[in-house]
């Protein structure tokens, strides 16, 4: 117990599951096990009494080793034998705060919180009972965190969460400017030396500059899984997820790409006009990918449901040429099956909307339309006969059908007029000689 405030943090550390777990890639190439290493760390710090950094360490052992059980008895047994201790060592600080020895009850309570960083009891006597003759107050600034303000006071980030514990606030919540803070004087004795944490940010720089993202970003994520106002941290990770989303554009990977995007806070240079290009990509690509769809199903005939798709392209982007084009080759192909089963009529219909110019368009509609002719030129010829035999129903049924296949067949309109013209008169002489 040489430096009993200096654990706080390393007690602090307690909820940054994988805070120290680790250089584990510089380790991997220098030694054949990391868990190993980190387990003799473990154990040194136990021994020490230093609980809070030897469950940590245990801890990165288990994510190391999932299945080695003596590393999650030991986090079990450490953490037991920490509320023991913080308890006990509350106790006597309650003690001497009673006997009026305040320098002994703070010594005991920071003890306490050294084995415990969220003794409620240690914290209220050391932020509320206590005199604070050893205290300064700082009025937080604009661009401040409780990081920075740490590491300015300090010259630790990670005493970040005493000063929260200190001054009722949520250790992973935003800090304002203008309120006033209590900082409590901290002997240099009590001070924590460079960390794991910082150890571990170090390497996952290095990563960051040999180009090794997925390395650095797992370093990063550890370190802000525990402690997400380590601002260092969360600015190199800022700069992982940009890069990360900037490769995985050039290989055309968009969605992937804005997913990375969001994970970059705002306000990150290049942030906002990434997005735009990313989202105005994916619509592109969906459109690209809705247009391959289309061409498969042409190629396999499945007409009907290529020109659905390609519809659906041309409602949301009318000047879209490459689906303009698909959507002719479409119907042409739908044209020739319908010229193929005799639907003569309905192939011009499809026929009348594809680009007059493509492929040999125009010849098929006059083709078609001779045929028609031809056919309608039979019904009219049938309607004649019918006319002549006095069957006036069926001539106009057969003039009719004449018009369906050739509207501009004059001729038949007017014999349909006249025929009906007859029946008129014919109906009302049968009514007229009737009794």
């Amino acid at each position: 117990m040489k430096r009993p405030l200096c654990l706080i943090v390393a007690t602090c550390l307690a909820w940054m599951p994988a805070g120290c777990g680790s250089t584990f890639s510089r380790l991997k190439a220098s030694m054949g096990s990391p868990a190993r290493h980190w387990r003799d760390l473990a154990i040194a710090k136990q021994e020490e009494d230093r609980l809070g950094e030897a469950i940590v360490l245990w801890q990165a052992v288990q994510r190391l080793e999932p299945d080695d059980k003596d590393a999650g008895k030991a986090i079990i047994e450490l953490k037991k034998t920490a509320r023991k201790r913080a308890q006990q060592h509350f106790l006597k600080g309650v003690s001497a705060y009673q006997q009026g020895d305040f320098a002994r009850a703070r010594l005991q309570f920071l003890i306490a919180l050294r084995y415990r960083h969220d003794h409620r009891g240690a914290l209220d006597y050391l932020k509320n009972r206590l005199h604070r003759k050893e205290q300064v107050s700082y009025r937080i600034r604009k661009g401040d965190s409780l990081s920075s303000i740490a590491y300015k006071t300090y010259k630790d980030a990670e005493l970040a969460p005493v000063i929260a514990y200190f001054n009722d606030l949520d250790p992973r919540g935003p800090i304002f400017p203008g309120k006033v803070l209590v900082l409590p004087t901290l002997p240099d004795e009590y001070l924590k030396p460079p960390s794991a944490i910082q150890q571990l940010l170090a390497e996952a720089r290095r990563k960051f500059g040999q180009g090794d993202l997925a390395g650095a970003l797992a370093l990063v994520n550890q370190i802000g899984a525990g402690n997400p106002h380590y601002e260092q941290a969360r600015r190199l990770a800022d700069k992982v997820y940009f890069r990360q989303a900037v490769e995985l554009m050039q290989r055309r990977q968009f969605w992937e790409a804005l997913e990375r995007l969001k994970r970059v806070r705002p306000g990150f240079k290049g942030r906002d006009k990434a997005m735009a290009r990313a989202r105005e990509n994916l619509k592109s690509q969906a459109k690209e990918d809705r247009l391959k769809l289309a061409r498969k199903l042409l190629e396999e005939g499945a007409y009907q449901e290529a020109r659905t798709v390609v519809e659906e392209i041309l409602t949301s982007d009318p000047g879209n040429k490459a689906a303009r084009a698909l959507m002719d080759a479409t119907n042409y192909a739908i044209a020739n099956q319908l010229l193929a089963e005799g639907k003569d009529q309905e192939a011009i219909s499809v026929l009348e909307t594809i680009d007059p110019a493509y492929e040999d368009t125009a010849v098929l509609i006059n083709d078609a339309q001779l045929r028609l002719n031809a056919a309608a030129e039979t019904h009219y010829r049938n309607g004649v006969k019918y006319f002549l035999n006095e069957e006036l129903e069926l001539a106009i049924e057969q003039w009719q059908a004449a018009l369906r296949l050739n509207p501009s067949l004059d001729k038949a309109r007017r014999d349909i007029a006249n025929a009906r013209r007859l029946l008129k008169k014919l109906d009302a002489l049968e009514k007229g000689a009737s009794p």
